[in-house]
């Protein structure tokens, strides 16, 4: 059985999609970028945007029932490489002790012109707990 879970953004219900999906404690978090989910509205700066899509990811993890030390892999989609560093070093600075996932990045076209940042995660509930 699928366990769907949504954060109200309207992008789910607009393309038909779900935040998360969980089949036997695997969680298979979408897509997910730095904006407001309720509001729609994206910071302007990537950092700012990397900070809120931290927040996202962090509530459908813990919709799930789960948090980053059960994380086990990770896909990091940029608008611009050069943006890389300091993407990469918040998301570093706010997960560390907690998350070491297998990772890839990706520099990309995003279909809204707005997104600075995206982030895809599987996480494994109870994954973590042993580390």
């Amino acid at each position: 059985m699928i366990e769907h879970i949504f954060s109200g953004a309207a992008m789910e219900r607009d393309y038909g999609y779900c935040r998360a999906a969980v089949v036997d404690g695997w969680i298979f978090v979408s897509g997910t970028a730095g904006n407001d989910q309720a509001t729609g509205i994206f910071p302007e700066d990537v950092e700012a945007q990397t900070h809120r899509m931290l927040d996202n990811l962090e509530r459908a993890l813990a919709q799930a029932g789960s948090g980053w030390p059960d994380v086990v892999k990770r896909a990091i989609y940029l608008a611009d490489p050069k943006d890389t560093k300091a993407v990469y070093s918040i998301i570093v600075e706010r997960t560390k002790q907690l998350v070491t996932p297998a990772s890839q990045g990706f520099a990309v076209t995003f279909l809204d012109p707005r997104i600075k940042v995206e982030m895809t995660l599987i996480a494994k509930r109870g994954a973590g707990a042993a580390s």
